[in-house]
C-alpha cells in the first residue's frame, strides 16, 4: 500500500507502537549475531590449522540467523507510516458515481439499528470454561478473543503433558540402568514436543489454522500422554543409548518457564479487556411530504457529509443507492440509502516509553513478556557461545547441556517475543458512522402554471408528489481497533455526540426552500411566480393600446372615394373606375 502525505493531516502521524518492541528485538538479536559470529571466528582458526568441527559451524549459523530473525523484524518496524488508505474499511468500499452495497455494510446498518454489537457466541466446552472464567472476553475484538483461546488451550495443553511427564519419571525404577536409559529417552521425547508447541505460531498467532482445544483433541492428548511412556518402555531397548546427553534438568525448566510465559501471555490478553461497552446510537425516524425528487435529499446529505470530512481525507462509503423514479409512470415505489464513515483517527496516541508502557495496565504484562524474551534470547546466546568455547577447545568436548540450554531458552525467547509482538501493535481509532434511508411511494403529474384564458406566459413541468414518506437516520461515534496497521479492523464501542439534530434540520431546511410550483411557499417558488405575472400583466397592458376590434372591423368596411374626381370607389379597388386615378391605402 502506497503512503500519502498531506501536511494538514497531522493526527495520522501515529508514534511508533514498535518503539519498545523495536529496542528488545535489536537487543536479543545483536547478542544472537554477536554470539555466531565469536563462534564463527573461533571455528575459523581451526580451519587455518586443517581441521573442521562441524557441530559449532552449524550451531553458529543457528545463531547468525536468529539475529537476522530479530533484526529483520526491528529494521522493518523503525518507521512507522500510516497514510489515508489506513486503517482497514469496515466494508467493501462503494467508489463516486457508483451505486452498490454489501453483506458487510448491511451488517454495519443492522448494528445501528438494533444499537448493539454482534459477538460470536464461543464454541466448545474448553472455549465456555474459558469464557465462564472471564465474562468480559466476550465483549473483546475478534483478535484477542482467539489469542485467548488459543493461548487458553495452549497452557492447558501443556499442562496435561507436564502433569503425564511427572506421572511418568517418577513412576519409573531410577537405580538400574535400563530405568535411566528409559528416563532418558522419556525426558527427550517431552522435551522435544515442549519446545516444538513454543516454536509453533498456532499459541501467539490469530491468523492461520486454529487450535483450539476440543473434546476429541483433548481425549487425545490425554491419551497420548498417559500411553506414550507405557509404549516408550516398550520400545526402549530397541533405542540406541543416549550416552553423555541428559535431557534433565533441562526438560523441567523448559515446562515450568513454558508454563510461566503462557500465564504471562494470558495476563497479558487479560489486560486488553474492558468493561462492557457502550452501544449508543442516536436514530430519528420521521414521515416527510415531498414534492421533489427523494434522490435531492440523498444529493442533498452527501453535500453536507464533505464538510464533514476528517483532516481533509474524503469519507468512506460503504453502501449508495439512489431512488428510481419513472417519470412516464402514474405511481411508484422507491427506496434508497446511504452509509458513510469519517476517517478514523487515532484515539490518544502518544509515544510509547519505558515509563508510559509501566504506568499503563494495557502495556505492562507485554512489557514483562518482551523482557522475558529478551533475558531468555540472551541466555540462549551465552549458551551457544558456551557451547563453541568447549567444542572447539583443546578437549573438543561436545557440551550437551550448553546445547540443551540453547534450545530450550532459544524457543522461550522465540514465543515471548512473538507473543508480546503480537500485542504491541494495537492501536485503537474513532470514527463517526452516519446512515440514511428514505422509502415510500410517489405519484407523477403534468403541472401547468398560469390562467389559461388571460395568461399570455405559463409554464408546465412533470412533478413527483410523495406523501409519507419513510426517513431514517442513524448517527454514531465509533471505536475501533486493528492488531496490526494493515489487519482487519473491528469495532469496539458506540456512542453518541449530538451527531444528528443540526444535519437533520439542515435536510428539513433544504427540502423547504426547494422551487416546487405546487405549493408556492419556497423563496424561488415566489420568485418564479412574480416573474410569471410580470410577462402577463405586460401582455395584458399591450394589448390594451390597441383600438377596440369593433372599430377596426368597421373600418374596414367604411366606403371609398377616389382623391382627384371624387367618384365613388368599389371596395378592393386599387384604381378609380372613372378617371384611373389610384387610390390610397
Amino acid at each position: 500500500m502506497s503512503y500519502d502525505y498531506n501536511s494538514q493531516t497531522g493526527q495520522l502521524n501515529i508514534p511508533n507502537p514498535h518503539r519498545l518492541e523495536n529496542f528488545f528485538l535489536l537487543a536479543s538479536g545483536g547478542l544472537y549475531f554477536a554470539s555466531g559470529v565469536a563462534v564463527l571466528l573461533m571455528a575459523r582458526g581451526h580451519v587455518m590449522e586443517g581441521v573442521l568441527r562441524w557441530p559449532p559451524v552449524v550451531l553458529a549459523l543457528l545463531l547468525l540467523g536468529l539475529g537476522a530473525t530479530h533484526g529483520v523484524r526491528a529494521f522493518s518496524q523503525l518507521r512507522y507510516y500510516f497514510g489515508r488508505g489506513r486503517p482497514a474499511d469496515l466494508a467493501p468500499l462503494v467508489q463516486a458515481d457508483v451505486q452498490g452495497r454489501s453483506a458487510a455494510s448491511e451488517h454495519l446498518k443492522d448494528s445501528l439499528r438494533a444499537r448493539a454489537l454482534q459477538y460470536g457466541e464461543p464454541k466448545g466446552a474448553f472455549n465456555g470454561l474459558l469464557y465462564w472464567l472471564v465474562p468480559n472476553l466476550i465483549h473483546a475484538p475478534d483478535p484477542i478473543r482467539v489469542l485467548a483461546s488459543r493461548q487458553f488451550s495452549h497452557a492447558l495443553t501443556l499442562a496435561i503433558f507436564f502433569l503425564a511427564f511427572l506421572v511418568a519419571f517418577f513412576g519409573m525404577p531410577a537405580g538400574e540402568e535400563a530405568g535411566g536409559h528409559l528416563r532418558g529417552w522419556l525426558g527427550l521425547g517431552f522435551w522435544a514436543y515442549a519446545m516444538f508447541a513454543l516454536i509453533g505460531p498456532a499459541a501467539t498467532s490469530a491468523q492461520g489454522a486454529g487450535a483450539e482445544l476440543s473434546i476429541g483433541r483433548f481425549v487425545l492428548i490425554t491419551a497420548l500422554a498417559i500411553l506414550g511412556p507405557v509404549l516408550l518402555m516398550v520400545i526402549a531397548p530397541k533405542l540406541p543409548a543416549l550416552g553423555s546427553f541428559s535431557p534433565y534438568p533441562h526438560v523441567f525448566v523448559l515446562y515450568l518457564a513454558a508454563l510461566g510465559c503462557s500465564v504471562c501471555f494470558f495476563l497479558a490478553l487479560m489486560a486488553q479487556l474492558s468493561a462492557p461497552p457502550q452501544t449508543l446510537v442516536e436514530q430519528t425516524q420521521e414521515a416527510w411530504n415531498l414534492s421533489i425528487h427523494p434522490g435531492q435529499v440523498l444529493g442533498e446529505f452527501e453535500r453536507i457529509m464533505l464538510e464533514r470530512w476528517s483532516e481533509g481525507i474524503p469519507n468512506r462509503v460503504y453502501a449508495r443507492i439512489l431512488p428510481s423514479i419513472d417519470m412516464g409512470a402514474r405511481a411508484g415505489e422507491f427506496q434508497g440509502e446511504v452509509i458513510e464513515e469519517t476517517q478514523p483517527l487515532p484515539l490518544n496516541a502518544v509515544e510509547l516509553r519505558l515509563a508510559n508502557a509501566l504506568g499503563n495496565p494495557r502495556f505492562r504484562w507485554v512489557l514483562a513478556l518482551s523482557t522475558i524474551g529478551a533475558l531468555a534470547a540472551a541466555g540462549a546466546a551465552l549458551s551457544g557461545l558456551l557451547f563453541g568455547l568447549r567444542s572447539l577447545g583443546e578437549t573438543a568436548e561436545i557440551s550437551f547441556p550448553a546445547l540443551a540450554y540453547f534450545a530450550t531458552l532459544a524457543s522461550l525467547g522465540l514465543f515471548c517475543s512473538r507473543a508480546a509482538g503480537s500485542l504491541w501493535q494495537r492501536v485503537d481509532f474513532e470514527s463517526k458512522l452516519y446512515a440514511i434511508e428514505v422509502s415510500g411511494q410517489y405519484v407523477t403529474a403534468q403541472l401547468e402554471q398560469g390562467r389559461v384564458l388571460e395568461d399570455r406566459v405559463r409554464a408546465a413541468s412533470t412533478m413527483v408528489k410523495v406523501e409519507g414518506m419513510t426517513f431514517r437516520f442513524w448517527a454514531t461515534q465509533l471505536t475501533t481497533t486493528v492488531l496490526g496497521k494493515d489487519s482487519a479492523r473491528h469495532v469496539v464501542a458506540m456512542n453518541s455526540g449530538d451527531l444528528s439534530p443540526a444535519l437533520i434540520e439542515r435536510l428539513r431546511t433544504f427540502v423547504r426552500e426547494q422551487s416546487v410550483l405546487v405549493a408556492p411557499t419556497a423563496t424561488d417558488d415566489v420568485r418564479r411566480q412574480a416573474a410569471l405575472e410580470q410577462f402577463n400583466a405586460l401582455a395584458q397592458a399591450g394589448s390594451a393600446s390597441l383600438p377596440p376590434p369593433a372599430a377596426v372591423a368597421a373600418l374596414a368596411t367604411a366606403p371609398r372615394f377616389c382623391p382627384a374626381c371624387g367618384a365613388a370607389a368599389a371596395t378592393g379597388h386599387r384604381f378609380c373606375s372613372g378617371c384611373g386615378a389610384a387610390l390610397g391605402g
